[in-house]
């Protein structure tokens, strides 16, 4: 999608301080932390860490001893040299927890406040040719958290870590059963310079119709950019191959948006492991020039064809047949599985340890792993591993063990939030289940509120299910897990037992 990637990985300079409440965030060069060659991606606590300031967090209580550091503010950065400076570029940094404020060159580019999705900036009006600087400001979250509101329906299972109800990073960092508290942050994904065509295709979705061993109905979605006046002379197309099994679609688009509308005879399924192979198309979406027949722009992706549904019964029962079961291309599928939480509490380290655990999920014969709420929507490479091997993905959104805000602020960003999530892997066949949260539904009834009823929850009952159902049509919904259904609270007060996920099984 883009002509040229710069990795701006690697060797920054980071400095710390105590932060200063009510500040501007910017750029400085002061302050008792100073370290010179931090690593980019990274976490602040591993950089203290290693330069002998603190011992090594996951022995002990020795993460007591990064508290003293949560009123920090801190500042990372690098210099990098561009050979052409001319056109439209972008910035994304990857995972950036979690306020960070970007500048190139002493300019500021612009603000993050989420790390659970990228944050993507236009720096084309700052870059210079040949050396150039970025700057990134990280304020202190537990600073941020003084200007929020107290709101006592907003509250989590334990007495700490209310700052997770309203700030967009993995919950678990704030400490949990099995994290410690290690909230600092940091760069921990890869930050990338992008030089970006002049006809560049910036989003695309795909979309299963209907399919069985006859016929796959797909329809493939893409928005392109073009710096032409119009869109003559211009070709759209798609093509997928898997075997001798081949589709190819081509038209001129009218706008710059376009459907593809593509019709598999007798197309090679994807099977979850133990029910057949999870057989994938070599898939591209492509944008040509019609006179010379050049490449203006492609994305490239493996897709499997398969259907998937979930039929399960509101209050759980003792009758011999399933109450919960994934139906895959019609038939009846049982699940080894397994939940998945992330594979370190630091996140930059999660790369290089993610292969051994897949491995070992691999050799499990596991057919389905859940990616749990209280953590981060997981890299690219697990869901590339999960498709290849026929694991199906049960994926909570982003929320574990509380009740969060209702506010309109707190629903418009966890709306911009799902999108985001949805948007990259939406057409992965791996993924099963999109789930609202991690326990939030069962967190009424551990918490004894009698004044927030799950079905009432806006945000897994209204905005998340509006959302896949606009961004990723199709996809399997479900509200909590697990889900109390109001059938099943009802059984509960009817029965007098307080859970009512118990009561259901009376």
């Amino acid at each position: 999608m883009f002509s040229e990637n710069i990795s701006l990985n690697g060797s920054w300079k980071l400095y710390g301080r105590p932060e200063v409440i009510g500040r501007a965030p910017g750029i400085f060069h002061d302050g008792p932390i100073q370290i010179a060659d931090a690593a980019v991606p990274g976490n602040i606590e591993l950089e203290l860490c290693r330069a002998g300031m603190t011992p090594e967090p996951f022995f002990g209580r020795n993460s007591n001893a990064y508290h003293a550091y949560e009123g920090f503010e801190w500042c990372f950065e690098r210099e990098f040299t561009l050979e052409d400076a001319e056109g439209n570029f972008e910035l994304e940094l990857a995972g950036i927890d979690c306020y960070g404020t970007v500048f190139i060159n002493g300019e500021k580019v612009g603000n993050s406040h989420n790390a659970l999705i990228p944050a993507v900036f236009d720096p084309s009006k700052f870059l210079t040719k040949g050396c150039n600087t970025i700057s990134v400001h990280i304020a202190s979250p537990i600073n941020v958290f003084r200007s929020e509101p107290l709101v006592p329906m907003a509250v989590n299972i334990c007495p700490f870590g209310l700052e997770q109800t309203r700030m967009r990073k993995p919950a678990h960092s704030w400490g949990w059963d099995i994290a410690p508290r290690l909230p600092l942050g940091g760069i921990f994904r890869d930050v990338t310079l992008r030089k970006l065509k002049p006809v560049r295709i910036v989003d695309w979705a795909t979309v299963m119709c209907d399919a069985n061993e006859s016929e796959a109905n797909l329809r493939f979605f893409c928005k392109f950019e073009t710096d032409r006046h119009d869109f003559a002379g211009l070709i759209v197309e798609t093509e997928g191959v898997c075997g001798d099994s081949r589709w190819f679609v081509q038209q001129r688009p009218w706008s710059s948006q376009q459907a593809l509308c593509i019709r598999v005879e007798n197309p090679v399924l994807w099977w979850p492991k133990h029910y057949g192979e999870p057989k994938l198309y070599h898939a591209s979406i492509t944008i040509r020039d019609e006179t010379s027949g050049n490449v203006l722009d492609r994305v490239k992706f493996m897709y499997g064809i398969r259907s998937i549904a979930l039929e399960y019964k509101p209050v759980a029962t003792y009758h011999p047949e399933p109450d919960f079961q994934f139906i895959v291309n019609g038939v009846p599928i049982r699940t080894w599985g397994m939940n998945h939480v992330p594979c370190d509490a630091l996140h930059s380290r999660d790369r290089e340890r993610m292969p051994q655990i897949l491995k070992l999920a691999k050799e499990a014969n596991l057919n389905m792993l859940r990616i749990w709420g209280g953590g981060i929507p997981e890299d690219e490479m697990f869901y590339d591993f999960c498709d290849r091997e026929g694991i199906l993905i049960w994926h909570d959104f982003m929320y574990g063990c509380a009740l969060y805000p209702d506010d309109d602020a707190f629903l418009k960003e966890a709306e911009h939030e799902a999108i985001e999530i949805l948007r990259v892997r939406r057409h992965h066949a791996c993924i099963a289940l999109w789930a609202g949260d991690n326990e939030c539904d069962s967190a009424t009834y551990f918490m004894r509120s009698r004044y927030r009823d799950p079905a009432h929850n806006k945000l897994t009952r209204e905005i998340l299910p509006q959302v896949c159902e606009r961004y990723a049509p199709g996809a399997v919904y479900l509200p909590s897990s697990p889900y109390i259904s109001e059938e099943c609270q009802k059984k509960g007060r009817e029965s007098g037992v307080r859970d009512a996920s118990v009561a259901s099984l009376k």
